[in-house]
Parts: C-alpha cells; structure tokens; sequence
C-alpha cells in the first residue's frame, strides 16, 4: 500500500530498500529518491520510512509462536513432560531431556535450557543474540549448540518473529 502510494505521486520506493535492511537511511538518499519536493517533506518521508524500518525489525510475535510451537516444535525438548503430555505451565522453562542417543555422542546435552525472557539465556544473550543464535546457528561466542540441537540458519525475519515470541513469555 505505502508503495502504491508513493509510485502514485512520482516517488521511486525501490530506490529507498524499504524493508531489505541493506541500507541506512539519510536525508541524501531521501533527496535522491524524492527529487521534487523541498527538505521538509524529505525529512517527513524518512521518518515513515524509518518507522517502518522499525516495526519489520520489531518481530510479529504471533508468527513466531506458530514457528516455535508449530514448525520448529521447540517444546518438545524445552518443555517437561506432564502426566497428560508437555507442562502447559512450564511452558519452554527448559527440563532434563528425555531421551538419550544410544551410544555416547561427543557433547551430548542432557538438559534443554530454559527459553523464556526471564531464563538466565536470554539475561546472558539478550534478543539480539537469540536471534543471532537462530540466523547464523552460532552462539554469541561464536560456537555452534551441542548435539541434539539443531543448528538453525533461519532467515532474518524468522529469527525476529521466534525471539519476539520467545520475548513474551515469563
């Protein structure tokens, strides 16, 4: 819609990378992209821009609760298990796994850690290394997670909607 909008009135949006990340924005790149209006509206564009920047980098949290319950089926490691299934009221606070490889495997985890934004791996990491950790598969020191979890390389955005998710729960 925000592109419509601006293709209407003669603006090039492709020029601006809306949305990509790949470029930070300035009042030059606003006056390249917007050549017949005065400063004043350049400005006023940047501001939406950024804003909308903003927002995409925020996360949609709901999507990211179908990623993590749904694709990603993180509580089934990160969850204990209740007489009637996963503990709906443990929900990701991370428990002992339960199961083990049959034969020993070199960095073998026993236990889940805690997901949750009060779990002491988001104190150490913070949002910006979760997602990270679910971008590059890679630890903010730089290691891969030991065996059974699966080294993520998911897309930006992905990894942004999982931790926005990952951020609402206590």
């Amino acid at each position: 819609m925000y592109a419509r909008f601006c293709h209407s009135r003669g603006f090039n949006c492709a020029q601006t990378n809306l949305g990509t990340g790949g470029e930070k924005y300035g009042l030059e790149t606003i006056r390249a992209s917007f050549p017949r209006y005065g400063d004043c509206m350049r400005i006023r564009c940047l501001c939406l821009l950024l804003t909308a920047q903003l927002v995409l980098a925020a996360g949609n949290a709901s999507r990211g609760k179908y990623l993590v319950n749904e694709v990603a089926k993180c509580g089934d490691c990160h969850t204990p298990v209740a007489s009637n299934g996963l503990d709906q009221q443990k929900w990701l606070k991370g428990t002992a796994l339960p199961f083990q490889p049959l034969q020993p495997v070199p960095g073998w985890s026993s236990m889940a850690p805690d997901l949750t934004s009060t779990g002491p791996l988001w104190r150490g990491w913070g949002e910006v290394g979760i997602r990270k950790f679910l971008e590059t598969g890679l630890d903010p020191s730089g290691h891969a997670p030991g065996p059974p979890m699966p080294a993520y390389k998911l897309r930006a955005n992905d990894a942004g909607d999982m931790a926005a998710y990952l951020k609402t729960l206590k």
